[in-house]
């Protein structure tokens, strides 16, 4: 397991890791789960829960948690959805094989995870008729994207303090050229400087309640 990560348990009953070089959790205490599907699944994903297709964006994929629960949704759904996650730094075999889920009402196998942290980067897989996944391993912040194609982006980096560059201007000018419009955007920031600089680069934002033990959290639109 990397040194720097440490493997914890949060107030609802799912894990998560410390990253101790930077000082921060992958997810809130107050719950791991909890907190991926108020900010990114009820947030986000319901709010369009009314499309056919769907072009979901991730920054910050870490543990995998909100592919886990967006698959889990879409079981029910079955929206035809393409799922596109970026991560600098990916958990090593021994931290992603640590991660089980399964034991938190998630009805899906643990291995259905582990595959995806197994598999391999930069190639789409197709998990089943409704859901494709590809995970990117690179710095987002040197990447380009496809204009007009996200309908949904799950922000999901480490907080403004720890990871200040991936929550700038720039960053977020690229990711609403790459949006549709009447793309939603969450994440689980509600500082005033994030929500000026999306703002000015063309979102409507918007805060709305957040999950327990989290006040508010941000969600902004391509109009």
């Amino acid at each position: 397991m990397n040194a720097n990560r440490e493997l914890r348990m949060t107030d609802d009953g799912s894990v998560t890791f410390f990253d101790k070089e930077k000082g921060e959790s992958f997810h809130s205490q107050h719950g791991a789960i909890n907190e991926s599907k108020h900010v990114f699944i009820r947030s986000g994903l319901d709010y369009l829960q009314k499309q056919k297709q769907i072009n979901i964006l991730e920054i910050g994929w870490g543990t995998g948690l909100n592919t886990l629960l967006t698959f889990q949704h879409n079981l029910l759904n079955n929206q035809k959805i393409r799922y596109i996650a970026f991560e600098k730094f990916p958990l090593q075999p021994n931290e992603y094989l640590s991660l089980n889920y399964s034991a938190n009402h998630v009805e899906i196998e643990a291995s259905f995870l582990q595959n995806l942290h197994k598999s391999d980067w930069d190639i789409p897989i197709e998990v089943n008729e409704y859901f494709q996944f590809t995970k990117i391993l690179a710095d987002f912040t040197q990447i380009s994207l496809h204009s007009n194609f996200f309908n949904l982006v799950y922000f999901d980096a480490f907080s403004p303090e720890i990871q200040p560059e991936l929550w700038t201007k720039e960053v977020f000018q690229k990711i609403y050229n790459s949006c549709t419009n009447e793309a939603v955007f969450v994440t689980y920031s509600v500082k005033g400087e994030v929500r000026r600089r999306l703002k000015e680069v063309g979102f409507r934002v918007e805060k709305i309640p957040g999950p327990f033990g989290k006040r508010e959290i941000t969600r902004a639109f391509k109009d």
